[in-house]
């Protein structure tokens, strides 16, 4: 990971969507990286189904849980405000939204894919 904005960005946002060993520290690794993705038969399908089965799952797109998270941190702080409180750091419980596990389910059951159901049903198991 670079020293500039553009590569924390981009690493930041990989490790967001669970894809950590796309992240490098120097050019050397990267073009490493490169070539390997590369020239290792099915690599580069691998990381493909990989982003794609990940932005279904994590939490950097499930919209509906970063508006409930911002919902709750700001009645939060209104709370605070309301009882004569200091300003203070305030923590929010992560969560998947309900919505977002139902859409999942049945885009991934319309696919077929077994597997991506199961974690959903995981994930909806927890919210109950």
């Amino acid at each position: 990971m670079g020293e500039a904005f553009p590569s924390r960005m981009a690493a930041s946002l990989l490790r967001a969507l669970d894809l950590p060993e796309l992240v490098t520290t120097t050019e050397a690794d990267y073009e490493a990286l490169a070539i390997a993705i590369a020239t290792v038969p099915g690599r580069a399908k691998e990381i493909r189904e990989k982003l794609r089965r990940n932005l279904l799952i994590t939490p950097l797109f499930d919209l509906s849980a970063i508006t409930s998270h911002i919902e709750a941190a700001y009645s939060t702080m209104y709370e605070r405000y309301q009882m004569g409180l200091p300003p203070e750091h305030i923590y929010v419980k992560k969560r998947t939204s309900q919505a977002r596990l139902e859409f999942l389910f049945l885009r991934l059951r319309r696919k077929g894919e077994e597997g991506g159901i199961a974690i959903v049903r995981h994930y909806s198991e927890l919210l109950k």
